[in-house]
């Protein structure tokens, strides 16, 4: 076969090598890119439903409170009753956090408020027309969310009707500001958004979107806005979005244009009892960037190879051929060994531009880890909030009012620890650059314990503070010093899952000007011939797909940067200990 004939079936090989493996590597980064979105709308949905369960409860509560009855009794709603639950409802709202209850007649229009003192206040004002006065005259939990035609600001209500001899006489509503759950939504390239059934935006990460539809409004969507009044006088156009293709039946990728161009995977999860559907726009920019990263170096690689392959066959023919030909041969050879060096010293410094993005990405595919068990450590204080609301409600109807405000406090404890978790997550999520200064060790080994800890309790590992940690400071970035101790705490709980004794034991020593501190496990060990090595880049000891290799490298290069170092060996119970040393801080100094 002559060479003009090679040359394009080698050229067809090639194309077709390099089209399989752009399509395998598409299929997979979008598939993890799924995956991990899936995941923060599900953790998102779980945390509106659990805010807005919170509340519901309430109305009921107060439409049988003694104050909200005595409105409707034979005197009507004197000025001294009026107040009396003014002053009540003002008390209620600030305690359960709702941005407004206020209670209506048989009318809709509002007898007492919490807003009675404020300007506009709902006192006065009519709301016949909505749907949750209307569900709660007819005796059940009437629930809506809108734009409030007098504050003009989002919220979503809770009603229920006040009885007087069996029939409803009234109806006691609460509102819950929107906007407080919107604040835990963030991302650089990613959007979440919650749209009613008309696909109207009602909750979204950019205030801009706020009110606009995501498909054209037909005539009888806009009918029923109109006569509910839901956004009331407020006519934005649509979102720029179209379909562009799908992943799979249920998530299509679209593009989005505007001020913010790109495409996106959008993920739905339906709340049918908000009357809610949350949407997760995930951007696709930094998943086609690792593609096409990917799928050039493959095409590097196949060229080399068919460069090598054609080589070969060069050798070969120069061998058939007179002296003078094989001359050639050899100039030809030493210029393509000249070219190929010239281009691995080019991909060397594009991986190097790249280091900082793959330490990026190991510290996203930790998290992505984690992310199961953020959602169990979550579910616990909203199990928690749950039962102590359950518990409030029959103390309420008891009437002890003390151990109401208990329960409420610890309510509110449970939640702060659900927030402080969510802080760390984001803290260790954070890009930044490098800033030393006075650090306690608590105060970073503590969130990298939290963050590891559901996974320490999935492989029954038992995990060891010694009394060291507490009282020494450090100088270092905590953000930095904490990736280094969740990186060596999650090494360490690999080393030791399968093992008959399943501990990771932390622990540190102040010798004056140096601060050293040990994470110790019961693993394996690391061998001696590999310590060389460990701290390398790619280099692992774990089975393939467990890991890039760049956890302990990462770690390596922080400590490094902070002044610091690290260094592993046998710890005395057996097993790896793995040694790190800083600068002692002292709180008079950081001041």
């Amino acid at each position: 076969m002559t060479r003009p004939i090679l040359i394009p079936i080698w050229a067809l090989v090639l194309m077709v090598a390099l089209l399989a493996i752009h399509r395998g590597v598409s299929h997979l980064v979008y598939d993890q890119l799924e995956v991990q979105s899936r995941a923060t709308l599900d953790l998102y949905v779980a945390t509106l439903r659990g805010q807005l369960d919170k509340f519901r409860s309430q109305p009921v509560v107060l439409a049988e409170h003694p104050v909200t009855r005595d409105l409707f009794g034979d005197r009507g709603p004197t000025p001294d009753a009026v107040a009396t639950a003014n002053r009540l409802y003002v008390r209620t709202a600030r305690v359960i956090g709702a941005s407004d209850v206020y209670v209506m007649d048989g009318d809709g229009t509002t007898i007492a408020a919490s807003n009675w003192n404020d300007r506009p206040t709902f006192v006065g004002q009519n709301f016949a027309y909505r749907p949750y006065f209307i569900e709660a005259m007819q005796g059940r939990l009437g629930r809506f969310f809108a734009l409030g035609t007098t504050s003009n600001k989002r919220g979503y209500y809770f009603a229920y009707p006040v009885r007087r001899d069996g029939e409803a006489v009234g109806v006691l509503a609460v509102k819950v500001d929107v906007e407080d759950m919107e604040r835990v939504w963030h991302g650089p390239s990613d959007h979440m958004l919650v749209v009613d059934d008309a696909r109207m935006v009602f909750m979204s990460d950019r205030p801009d979107w706020l009110f606009r539809s995501t498909r054209p409004l037909v005539d009888s969507d806009r009918a029923r806005l109109s006569q509910t009044r839901r956004y009331d006088r407020i006519d934005r156009a649509p979102l720029p979005i179209s379909d562009t293709g799908k992943r799979g039946v249920e998530v299509p990728i679209v593009t989005l244009g505007g001020d913010t161009p790109g495409r996106f995977l959008r993920l739905r999860q339906d709340m049918p009892d908000a009357g809610w559907t949350a949407v997760m726009l995930a951007g696709t920019a930094a998943a086609e960037a690792q593609i096409l990263a990917v799928t050039l170096i493959a095409g590097v690689a196949l060229l080399a190879l068919a460069g090598a392959l054609w080589a070969s066959v060069q050798r070969r023919r120069a061998m058939r051929e007179k002296l003078e030909l094989e001359e050639r041969s050899r100039i030809a050879l030493q210029r393509a060994a000249a070219d190929l060096e010239r281009r691995v010293e080019e991909r060397t410094a594009d991986l190097a531009m790249a280091q900082d993005e793959l330490v990026q990405a190991e510290k996203m595919a930790a998290l992505g880890q984690m992310l199961t068990g953020l959602g169990h450590e979550l579910n616990q204080p909203i199990t928690a909030i749950r039962s102590y609301a359950d518990n409030t409600l029959k103390l309420l109807a008891a009437g002890r009012m003390e151990a109401v405000q208990a329960n409420l406090q610890t309510i509110a404890e449970v939640t702060e620890r659900a927030n402080r978790l969510i802080r760390h997550l984001k803290a260790f999520a954070r890009k930044g650059r490098l800033t030393l200064g006075h650090t306690p060790l608590v105060a970073v080994v503590q969130p990298a314990l939290q963050l590891v800890a559901h996974q320490a309790r999935d492989a029954s590992v038992s995990i060891r503070v010694g009394s060291g940690i507490s009282g020494i400071s450090v100088r270092a970035d905590p953000v930095r010093l904490e990736q280094v101790f969740v990186n060596l705490l999650t090494n360490a709980l690999d080393a030791v899952a399968g093992g008959s004794e399943r501990w990771i034991v932390l622990d540190a020593v102040d010798t004056g000007d140096v601060v050293e501190i040990s994470v110790a496990d019961s693993g394996p060990g690391v061998p001696a011939d590999s310590r060389d090595r460990i701290f390398e880049p790619m280099y692992t000891t774990k089975e393939p797909g467990a890991g890039l290799g760049l956890g302990l490298s990462i770690a390596y290069s922080i400590m490094r940067d902070m002044g610091g170092t690290l260094t592993v060996g046998d710890a005395p119970r057996g097993g790896a200990v793995f040694r790190l040393t800083l600068h002692a801080s002292q709180a008079e100094a950081a001041e």
